[in-house]
């Protein structure tokens, strides 16, 4: 999972984890590369905007989904490259949020979420891509 919100991950995490699934959280796009391409996963959850030191930095999900749908160069472990994709951003309702998950299912997400959503909505689409 790559998000940079240290609470919202650790709710994700718990929730998935009592669904029964292991959680490998990111903070940056490039670790969740260096992870990608050393262990195989089942999929992916990406935000789109990450941001340290309260600035969004172009090294989000965005740009991790660019990377591993249109980059035949990356040595990715396993089937890492055609892993399952939800692609999550903040509120729909800030300008912009929309297009970017959008664009984002545009480049190879499988799926969108846009927060505030529940962890039943998240649970639900993971077991579904997962096929469970």
């Amino acid at each position: 999972m790559l998000e940079d919100d240290e609470t919202f991950s650790w709710m994700l995490e718990s929730e998935l984890v009592d669904a029964g699934y292991e959680v490998t959280i990111c903070r940056v796009g490039s670790e969740a590369l260096f992870h990608l391409m050393s262990k195989e996963f089942d999929l992916l959850i990406a935000d789109m905007h990450v941001k340290t030191d309260r600035q969004i930095v172009p090294d989000g999900g965005l740009q991790l989904i660019g990377r591993l749908r249109q980059s035949a160069s990356l040595e990715l472990a396993g089937n890492n490259a055609k892993l399952p994709i939800i692609a999550i951003s903040g509120s729909v309702s800030l300008p912009g949020q929309r297009h970017l998950l959008d664009t984002a299912k545009s480049i190879g997400a499988t799926d969108v979420l846009a927060k505030p959503f529940s962890a039943e909505s998240l649970t639900t689409m993971v077991a579904e891509l997962l096929k469970l």
